[in-house]
């Protein structure tokens, strides 16, 4: 049985939020994606960087729980 682990690469959350707020979105020109993604980009605030740091003891501890368990985070 494979091991989850909580996702150390903060980057990801921020791309799942992106993705998520593109969904179901069509795009006529890439030009046109690529504005999107600019402005959801720029969109981030100081505060939601901060928060996702905030939570990173929280996974880090996540990975010491499970002695070899699946875990969820």
């Amino acid at each position: 049985m494979a091991r989850t682990v909580p996702d150390l690469n903060g980057i990801e959350d921020v791309w799942n939020i992106m993705e998520y707020k593109l969904k179901g979105q069509v795009y006529e020109a890439e030009e046109d994606l690529w504005t999107e993604l600019t402005r959801l980009w720029n969109e981030i605030t100081q505060e939601g960087i901060q928060n996702l740091y905030s939570s990173f003891p929280r996974r880090i501890e996540a990975l010491n729980k499970p002695k070899g368990e699946h875990i969820i985070y």
